[in-house]
């Protein structure tokens, strides 16, 4: 306190500030269980928002020639 003597600003703030302490920060009233919830609501939210894959039509063709002999292989 001797050293705030010449500075009367620096005193009344130290002493303000020991008669008036800041707020508490508010408690926090979110359990882990409240984030999880919170959590799985946002990514089924945004996975939601993507359209679901569509398979594309792959047409099939019939092969326009047929194998009827087959030769076998020599060494």
């Amino acid at each position: 306190m001797n050293a705030y003597v010449s500075n009367p600003r620096k005193l009344f703030s130290t002493f303000f500030s020991l008669l008036i302490p800041p707020p508490p920060p508010s408690p926090s009233f979110l359990s882990a269980d409240d984030f999880l919830t919170n959590f799985k609501g946002e990514v089924a939210t945004i996975w939601n928002s993507f359209t679901q894959p569509v398979t594309p039509h792959i047409p099939h063709n019939d092969p326009t020639t047929t194998l009827s002999s087959f030769k076998t292989l020599e060494d």
